[in-house]
């Protein structure tokens, strides 16, 4: 867990049949969510790096972040996820950000991964996972 005093955090966590190295992050959001009001995080295994610009790093998070935010409710995909390594596990936390007003559990019907998985002597590997809820803090 990232934060593990977060309040009203959601942890999901992903095992993939397959190690994976590229992976884009869908949310099913029940309502919009303002800017900044939620924010992903995400913690390399110990063997691998987050390799994505498009990931800022916090040092006060601990981790790589995004926001998600998006004007209706339904799917929003976040910018892709590359790491240095191939991993089998990854895990997501998912906080209230700035007015904290937002709980996430009240604005999210679930986070899928879409994954990229390649050895190298085949064509990418298309993994399709559902996020396990391994926490509600």
């Amino acid at each position: 867990m990232i934060l593990a005093t977060a309040p009203s955090a959601l942890n999901f966590r992903w095992t993939f049949p397959t190690p994976v190295r590229s992976i884009e992050f869908v949310f099913d959001l029940r309502v919009p969510v303002n800017e900044k009001s939620l924010v992903a995080l995400v913690k390399a295994p110990e063997k691998s790096a987050v390799m994505s610009e498009t990931w800022g790093f916090s040092n006060q998070l601990q981790g790589h972040y995004k926001y998600v935010a998006t004007a209706e409710a339904g799917a929003i995909a976040l910018p892709k996820l590359t790491l240095s390594d191939f991993v089998s596990e990854l895990d997501l936390q998912v906080v209230p950000w700035g007015t904290r007003d937002l709980p996430p559990a009240s604005a999210i019907t679930s986070v899928w991964a879409i994954a990229d998985s390649a050895d190298g002597s085949t064509d990418e590997l298309n993994i399709i996972a559902k996020g396990r809820l391994t926490s509600n803090v």
